[in-house]
């Protein structure tokens, strides 16, 4: 009777445990998991974090905010990039680490740019992150849930990086800290040039 009793009393328990399984259980296949798959592709690219980072550190040393006001060209150009990745191929990886040395060089060179020349450079860094990261897949070829995870895991490596430097820069408005950001800039910009070689090397080798 003991006994009875004491399964009586977890009976209940046992009953629930399928369903609060099932709640946190994202069955494959829903968008989910499509979007993490989208971001972590993003965040694996080495060529997207050697782009999108210097770009983050060039919006914040530009302007205090700076990073708010190229958003909306950048999201253009990473979506605009889904729709032309079909044209994209290795190759594309050279003026893509271009642009970003481009950014890191801006921002050594720390002078208070016009918006327009930026938020072009903002877009046309998006196109070609996109490019390379789907390399060849059209439009419609994966699951609609990978391309958000893309744009989103795209986006977030400059706001991540701007916010970084905002932050530190906010916390000690002095010209040292100033520096020490253009020299981070400095080195992103060797680190990409260094990777271009590898890959240009990869191209022409291929």
């Amino acid at each position: 009777m003991k006994q009875l009793r004491r399964l009586g009393l977890l009976a209940p328990a046992f009953a629930l445990l399928p369903v609060a399984a099932e709640a946190h259980n994202f069955a494959k296949g829903t968008i989910f998991p499509q979007i993490i798959e989208g971001i972590g592709a993003s965040l694996n690219s080495p060529s997207g974090l050697l782009t999108l980072i210097p770009l983050g550190i060039m919006a914040s040393v530009w302007q205090t905010e700076g990073i708010l006001r190229l958003m909306p060209p950048l999201a253009a150009g990473l979506v605009a990039g889904i729709f032309l990745a079909l044209f994209g191929s290795p190759a594309y990886v050279v003026p893509s680490l271009s642009v970003g040395i481009i950014c890191a060089l801006l921002a050594v060179i720390a002078r208070p740019w016009p918006f327009a020349p930026l938020a072009g450079l903002a877009a046309v860094a998006g196109v070609l992150v996109n490019m390379v990261t789907l390399e060849g897949h059209g439009f419609g070829e994966l699951q609609f849930g990978i391309y958000i995870g893309i744009v989103l895991g795209a986006a977030a490596i400059p706001l991540i990086s701007a916010a970084v430097a905002r932050g530190a820069l906010q916390k000690v408005p002095a010209f040292w800290m100033r520096l020490a950001w253009r020299i981070i800039a400095s080195w992103s910009a060797a680190i990409a040039l260094m990777y271009m070689t590898f890959q240009l090397k990869a191209i022409v080798g291929g």
